[in-house]
Formats: C-alpha cells, structure tokens, sequence
C-alpha cells in the first residue's frame, strides 16, 4: 500500500512484501501496533539482499 507513493518516480515498483504471516498478525498491518517478528525481518533482508544481488549480476 505505501508503494503508491514511489509510483511517480519509478517504473520498476514491487507492490509487495515477502512477509510469513499468522491470521493475527494481518489485523496489525498499517496499524497503530504494526510489527514483525525479528525471524521475519531477518528473512526479509534476505530475501531482498538476494533480490538485489541476482539483478546487479544481471546487469
């Protein structure tokens, strides 16, 4: 939802998060107690360390 605002200065937006998430955890999205677990953090930075890494080789 927050891509929306890169939308005017890039082509190129991902309007998504890899993100493992419970049931409980969806009512938290874009709320006053927004959070994830650090095991998920940890997983994110990998994925998009990845990510980054495969298209600069690309390139």
């Amino acid at each position: 939802t927050d891509s929306r605002h890169f939308l005017g200065i890039s082509d190129h937006v991902f309007r998504f998060s890899p993100v493992r998430a419970k049931p409980e955890d969806l009512a938290r999205f874009h709320g006053t107690n927004e959070r994830i677990s650090v095991d998920n953090l940890a997983e994110l930075i990998r994925f998009y360390h990845r990510l980054l890494t495969m298209g600069a080789q690309a390139s």
